[in-house]
């Protein structure tokens, strides 16, 4: 079994992130109206969308398979959808749903990639915009984030309807997906961290909210999957 979830830079990161992001669901439950996580994520979003703005007038592309340039259009899409549904439309429930799917699928994947990559399968799903993702990894997360929901579903009392088991199958696929695409546009605009840019701008503001993710690489790096569940969600609100 490999050790590599042990390394002390990823472990502490993802363990900080893991525990921010369970404050944040609590705040999402029991805030009046989750108002200031409301703020929070338009905050957050409007940060990310920044970050990919910015990467993208660098115009410092990477020469990758399959380039496609309707992807960052689709993270834009992805993100601004996000940011409306979050702070008009979700309950703090479906807030807690969000997020618990995408980083339940995360935190998951990580955890049995890093222990059991390459064991049962040889070849990476995505080995040239994701090298480091396994199908272990993909499996793990899509298990946990689903017996997750489940578990969530039961405590927060809702009733297992045909949209919410929807949700519950797709959310780690989805939440996967909104991780590949982010990957995608980074490795296309050539950086490492969805911050790189702003952290070179001349705008103080700009440098001063950045610091609030030192070592967790930017506001997209954070809220990839997140925006993407969140889009899913978005749908099953609008078919309920």
């Amino acid at each position: 079994m490999s050790t590599d979830f042990l390394g002390t830079k990823n472990f502490k990161a993802r363990l900080t992130t893991g525990f921010l992001l369970v404050l944040i669901v609590i705040a999402a439950l029991f805030t009046p109206n989750a108002v200031l996580f409301r703020i929070l994520y338009f905050a957050g979003g409007v940060m990310a969308i920044l970050e990919l703005y910015l990467a993208q007038k660098t115009h410092n592309y990477r020469e990758i398979p399959l380039r496609d340039d309707r992807i960052p259009i689709l993270e834009y899409i992805v993100l601004i959808v996000s940011v409306y549904a979050f702070t008009t439309m979700f309950t703090s429930t479906e807030m807690a749903l969000v997020l618990l799917g995408a980083t339940s699928t995360d935190i998951y994947a990580y955890f049995v990639g890093s222990a059991f990559h390459d064991r049962f399968f040889k070849k990476r799903p995505f080995p040239k915009t994701s090298p480091k993702k396994s199908w272990e990894g993909i499996i793990g997360g899509y298990i946990g984030s689903a017996l997750t929901l489940v578990v969530s579903v039961v405590v927060f009392k809702m009733t297992f309807s045909p949209l919410i088991v929807t949700f519950i199958a797709l959310c780690p696929i989805v939440s996967i997906c909104g991780d590949y695409i982010a990957s995608y546009c980074k490795r296309y605009f050539n950086i490492k961290d969805s911050n790189e840019c702003i952290l070179y701008t001349k705008c103080i503001l700009l440098k001063k909210l950045e610091k609030l993710m030192a070592g967790h690489g930017g506001y997209l790096d954070r809220i990839d999957s997140i925006s993407m569940v969140a889009c899913l969600m978005f749908w099953v609100k609008l078919a309920s």
